[in-house]
């Protein structure tokens, strides 16, 4: 890392940050009721929303190797299958939006949750490749519903000048836990 201007010294920045973060810890500490809320709220949601996705990635790397040992799938297949879920996710997200509006962010998050158990469990006892791509179809659903619900709900929580950094708790959230389980899934597949 570089210093950002031409006199700073990395003691200099490492000072700076650290000056940074007593006002931050010192601001969350001076907050009233009303912050409090809205910070334990977003850290439910956050908690939600990093169970899921460090499963997700743990499980994606192991899933790999799984269904090409025991189905007998190539890895070209694969990456097409876990394709799919991008796929049915981007085009699931717009109805999971309409149906969150209409039937309400905890329902959707429920049915998104389960449906992404249920893709697991077909997983387990696919036996042909047909079985993956159901099962995938139905993860990419589970994914569209659950996750936007979910940010969606993070949205609705923070008022209208704290929505920037309720989105950042999530996509802070989600890469952290993608990463963690990642990390986790090495020594799993070795």
């Amino acid at each position: 890392m570089t210093p950002t201007c031409p006199g700073d010294s990395f003691e200099g920045l490492a000072r700076k940050l650290f000056i940074d973060s007593r006002r931050l810890w010192k601001r969350l500490l001076d907050m009233g009721i009303r912050d409090r809320e809205f910070l334990g709220q977003i850290l439910r949601l956050a908690a939600a929303l990093s169970a899921f996705f460090t499963g997700y990635g743990l499980i994606q790397p192991v899933m790999s190797l799984y269904t090409a040992e025991f189905v007998g799938t190539s890895y070209l297949l694969i990456g097409a299958l876990i394709s799919t879920i991008g796929l049915v996710k981007a085009s699931m997200d717009p109805v999971s939006g309409f149906l969150s509006d209409t039937y309400g962010r905890k329902k959707l998050a429920s049915i998104g949750a389960l449906t992404m158990a249920i893709s697991m469990l077909i997983i387990t006892f696919a036996g042909a490749p047909i079985h993956l791509f159901v099962s995938y179809v139905f993860y990419g659903l589970g994914q569209a519903l659950f996750f936007l619900a979910l940010m969606t709900s993070m949205v609705e929580v923070a008022r209208p000048s704290r929505s920037a950094l309720a989105l950042g708790l999530y996509e802070g959230g989600n890469g952290a836990s993608i990463l963690v389980g990642t990390a986790m899934a090495g020594p799993i597949v070795r």
